[in-house]
């Protein structure tokens, strides 16, 4: 009994310890590092009885960190194969900081805004590494290129604030971030909302929980907003209603139980298999004037987004159920409402992959079992394919959209692991409506050039990242050496012109007394 106890004791601070790094699933990726103690009388692991001794000197690897409530950290170690936790005051980091060449530099760039006090930059991603500059500002606008995982909940990105660069957190959960996202083309949600239902008011999030402000926001009532949290357990955007500021909660998927109460623009698209479904003209209402429909074997564009009703069923395992939710799509341009329930047969689309022609004219048809032609594709030429089919695919290639069959194109590879893994080149539903997908941009991809970006995109909002900064600021240097070394000072300039015009003026003298001589003979 007492070593079943034991066991029962150790699995649960093994699942403890792990809670502060990863707190839910799909939460940050950790950079280990290592530190050494510097407790001359040693230290005992905590959460293990306090029995595990660890010798003075003792080099450790970090597997996560945290803060605890007086501000101390504490790092989650293992010593001994048995797992616990060694108070930050009996131990030295190791690293002195992490540059930011360590990350990964991500493809779709991320604008960010201060929104609480406390944030600083750190010299790596750790609230362990020291703190480098002062505090950043409420209101502080930022761009970060470089975090140290390339998913959306990343929890600490490299960032340059007013010339000091360094490391910050930007992990979503509502009570613990003091950033949010700011709107950009790379966003995944436009920067409007509108109330869908009754019951929707601001929100405080400046404390550990949310608290309900200002007045009820009629129905009907559209918003914009330009600072959203895309956090873990829901999506918080950041408006104003009658002068008051605060946020609105536009929950998704994470909660257990939601009655979404508005709809958030987000560009989602999807491809019906089958079937045919009405678009209504009323959100959340079947009642409402159908507008239009959808037929089967058809990819569509959604602009907004709004769930309506989520549980989560328990049976021998936890299953996630939304029995709907409903989209906001374009028909005529007008906005009309799809209700997706579990009973579609559909598939989402998440990424675009990269494909090319693998013969010569591919042909283009016009549905999954039709023999109508309605274009080819060329031998080499790149297009982009949304859903795999059994024997044709739906893809897009130069404005034209239809079905190929699967044997004559095959997928681009952008690399290969050192576990022989191809890795291939994916592209995002943005990226392909906003019209940068074009068949030139995806041969640039394909053969790792240096693309060119066009002048009206030369000005996207976001400051250049740290090594576009650092290669400007060399070649500027260089210019100056150069021109420094090849041409003459303003000081020595003048010296040269006020020589010249003193030799032009001596030989004019010169010449005059030599015509006056040459006269008087």
């Amino acid at each position: 009994m007492k070593k079943l106890l034991s066991a029962v004791m150790a699995l649960l601070l093994v699942f403890g310890l792990c809670v502060p790094a990863f707190a839910d699933i799909g939460a940050p990726y950790f950079m280990e590092y290592e530190i050494r103690i510097i407790n001359k009388d040693g230290v005992y692991l905590e959460g293990y009885n306090n029995t595990v001794f660890i010798p003075y000197d003792t080099v450790l690897t970090v597997t996560g960190d945290f803060i605890e409530e007086d501000g101390s950290i504490s790092y989650s170690v293992s010593y001994n194969d048995v797992w616990g936790t060694i108070n930050g005051d009996d131990a030295i980091m190791l690293d002195d900081g992490v540059h930011y060449s360590e990350g990964v530099k991500l493809t779709n760039p991320k604008s960010y805004v201060v929104i609480r006090e406390g944030a600083y930059l750190h010299k790596g991603p750790s609230d362990a590494y020291e703190t480098v500059g002062s505090e950043i500002p409420v209101g502080t606008e930022f761009d970060c290129y470089y975090a140290i995982d390339t998913s959306s909940d990343c929890a600490w990105a490299y960032t340059t604030i007013n010339g000091v660069g360094g490391w910050i957190y930007i992990y979503q959960y509502f009570y613990q971030t003091k950033v949010a996202c700011k709107v950009n083309k790379y966003s995944n949600y436009g920067n409007d909302l509108f109330v869908a239902k009754e019951g929707v008011k601001l929100l405080d999030i400046s404390g550990d929980t949310s608290q309900e402000i200002g007045e009820e926001i009629p129905v009907g009532t559209r918003l914009t907003f330009e600072y959203y949290i895309d956090s873990v357990k829901n999506i918080l955007v950041q408006t104003e209603y009658n002068g008051v500021t605060g946020w609105i909660s536009a929950d998704e998927w994470f909660n257990d139980e939601t009655d979404n109460k508005v709809a958030i623009s987000k560009l989602t698209a999807f491809f019906i298999n089958s079937g045919s479904y009405p678009i209504y003209k009323e959100l959340c209402n079947t009642a409402s004037e159908i507008i239009g429909t959808v037929e089967g074997n058809t990819m569509i564009k959604t602009i907004y987004a709004c769930l309506s009703e989520y549980s989560v069923e328990t049976y021998d395992y936890n299953y996630e159920y939304f029995e709907s939710s409903w989209y906001g799509i374009e028909v005529d341009g007008q906005l009309g409402w799809i209700n997706i329930t579990q009973d579609w047969d559909r598939e989402y689309i998440w990424e675009i992959t990269q494909y090319t022609a693998a013969e010569d004219d591919v042909e283009i048809y016009s549905s999954a079992d039709s023999s109508d032609i309605i274009g080819k594709i060329p031998a080499g030429k790149d297009l982009l394919k949304f859903n795999p089919g059994d024997s044709r695919s739906y893809i897009s290639y130069d404005g034209t959209e239809g079905w190929v069959d699967n044997h004559k194109i095959t997928q681009v590879v952008k690399n290969v692991d050192e576990y022989g893994n191809e890795q291939y080149h994916y592209h995002t539903l943005r990226d392909y409506y906003d019209g940068r997908l074009t068949p030139e941009y995806l041969e640039a991809v394909r053969l790792g050039k240096e693309l060119v970006v066009e002048e009206e995109e030369k000005d996207d909002g976001l400051t250049p990242p740290p090594e576009e900064v650092e290669a400007t600021t060399r070649k500027k240097n260089k210019k100056n050496s150069d021109e420094k070394d090849s041409s003459f000072s303003q000081t020595q300039l003048i010296i040269l012109c006020a020589a010249g015009v003193a030799i032009v003026a001596a030989t004019a003298v010169i010449i005059i007394v030599l015509i006056n001589k040459k006269k008087k003979k």
